[in-house]
């Protein structure tokens, strides 16, 4: 009796799965881009997106004094150019728009001082619309 080699199996279903990436990529443009993006090694491009961190390196998301509330974060660029971005951000529902300049590869902290709201708990929220990005964090408030 004659033992069948391992490869002999092997060889034609790898062949065959080759073939059918191959076929998929040439009738499907979808597929034929997953392949072109997973062979050519190219850097993702995107814009990350955190609250900032104090000194001790805690993250900040609540901090300020009195009637007032300071929203800090950071925004990373991963990208290959320089770019303004525009970011809103959002204390208990009230937007207050603005734009940060970043340059390929470094981070841009920004910081705005604004109302905290006299409630029990509110929402700070700071997104960037252009990029599909946002971070928020529910804050205790102060009622008066």
């Amino acid at each position: 009796m004659l033992r069948e080699r391992w490869w002999s199996r092997v060889v034609p279903v790898t062949a065959l799965a080759v073939g059918l990436v191959a076929l998929l990529a040439v009738l499907l443009p979808g597929v034929r881009h997953q392949v072109a993006l997973s062979a050519s090694h190219q850097p993702q491009q995107y814009v990350g997106l955190a609250f900032g961190h104090a000194a001790d390196g805690t993250v900040v998301t609540c901090a300020g004094a009195g009637d007032r509330l300071r929203v800090a974060f950071d925004v990373s660029s991963h990208l290959d150019e320089v770019r303004d971005l525009r970011y809103v951000v959002s204390v208990a529902g009230h937007d207050t728009p603005g734009s940060v300049t970043v340059d390929p590869g470094e981070t841009a902290s920004v910081v705005r001082d604004l109302d905290r709201p006299s409630r029990d708990s509110y929402e700070v929220r700071v997104e960037l619309p252009g990029e599909d990005r946002q971070v928020f964090a529910h804050c205790p408030g102060t009622v008066t």
